[in-house]
């Protein structure tokens, strides 16, 4: 007779467990919307061990920690801040992953909070990757050539953004807005400092910046 209890049994606890995590996650949610992200992922952490294979607890607990991650600024917190980047990358994975039916919407839903995030957390060599790769998938998108430019800059690598604006132009000696957009990055060096109240910069002597012109 024990024997034959045991599968009941153990349904019934499959099932109790279910519901203590649906009673969480409600709670993570209704921090959540109280902006009480901490808290969020705590109800969210708990209600992972106990139904370990959902779906929506990964996003749910996903967006909790992006929101730590593009809240915090205090360079101090930035150990913090990285934990919870990587929980919410791995999380945002791992709700797509599960996904029963994968739409491109979900995809670049993942791509998206993943940009955010890395963003957010100041990984330039995970961006500059990311970007290249699309670029390496897709030569013929001039338009990454920009974006990969401005990330270079972001980074503060400048003599490399600068080089992917020249490779535009050798890439697309036809397009009119990669020379437009050379020759805007190539009047840089002419703008003057905001505060000095002269049209030109001072910094450069008169023959730099003719050359320059």
């Amino acid at each position: 007779l024990a024997v034959l209890l045991a599968p009941a049994a153990m349904s019934g606890l499959q099932g109790c467990a279910k519901i203590e995590a649906r009673d969480l996650i409600r709670d993570g949610n209704a921090a959540y919307n109280d902006g009480k992200y901490v808290e969020a992922i705590q109800k969210y952490d708990q209600a992972v061990e106990l139904e370990p294979d959902g779906v929506t607890l990964y996003w749910n607990r996903a967006c909790a920690a992006e929101s730590l991650v593009l809240k915090i600024k205090d360079p101090e917190r930035v150990e913090e801040r990285r934990k919870y980047a990587d929980m919410a990358l791995k999380d945002f994975h791992t709700w797509h992953d599960r996904l029963e039916q994968k739409t491109p919407e979900d995809a670049k839903q993942l791509d998206d909070h993943r940009l955010a995030i890395l963003d957010a957390d100041e990984r330039c060599d995970d961006l500059l990757e990311h970007w290249r790769e699309k670029h390496e998938a897709d030569p013929k998108e001039e338009g990454l050539y920009g974006v990969i430019a401005r990330q270079y800059d972001k980074c503060d690598k400048k003599d490399d953004a600068t080089s992917w604006f020249v490779k535009r132009t050798e890439d697309f000696p036809e397009s009119v807005r990669a020379w437009h957009a050379l020759a805007i990055r190539k009047f840089d060096p002419l703008w003057p400092d905001p505060e000095s109240g002269v049209p030109f910069n001072t910094a450069l002597d008169p023959a730099e910046r003719l050359k320059v012109a």
